[in-house]
């Protein structure tokens, strides 16, 4: 199935009473509406799987739960994860930046993932923990996109 990430990458998603409104004004009712106009997926007549990532700058617990209050009214259009279960919604949020990983783990609605690290990979963690795995490329490879990639890095 295909795959659509929206970076939530703002520079006020730390704590504060702006957070409250940005998030909800400028991603979540808008999807919602989006959503719910397309018969419950965000591309009328497309299924796909759409991830809202959203980027943590600093503060990740305090952050985690001003937004997890938020996500509240948008269950019906979200991802879900009972009992490690997956209830695909039309939208999956993961969290990344200054991951609130205790918090998400602990946390009994299972609205939300976690962006993995290269190094999480083999520690046995839930692909629902983690749906998606990124890092930094360049910290990986040297290969700066010129010219052919080399075959041991091609490999990796």
């Amino acid at each position: 199935m295909p795959t659509t990430i929206m970076n939530m990458n703002d520079p006020f998603m730390t704590p504060g009473p702006h957070l409250h409104e940005r998030s909800k004004k400028m991603y979540l009712e808008p999807l919602a509406q989006i959503v719910r106009a397309n018969g419950g997926q965000v591309y009328a007549n497309y299924r796909t799987v759409f991830f809202l990532m959203i980027d943590i700058k600093g503060q990740g617990e305090a952050v985690y739960e001003v937004l997890r209050e938020q996500w509240q009214p948008y269950q019906d259009i979200l991802t879900q994860y009972p009992d490690d279960l997956v209830q695909q919604g039309a939208v999956t949020i993961f969290l990344s930046g200054d991951r609130p990983f205790a918090a998400v783990e602990q946390d009994t609605a299972h609205l939300v993932g976690l962006d993995g690290r290269t190094v999480d990979i083999g520690k046995g963690f839930s692909p629902n923990l983690m749906p998606v795995i990124s890092d930094n490329f360049r910290q990986l490879f040297s290969w700066t996109s010129k010219g052919k990639i080399p075959d041991d890095q091609w490999k990796q």
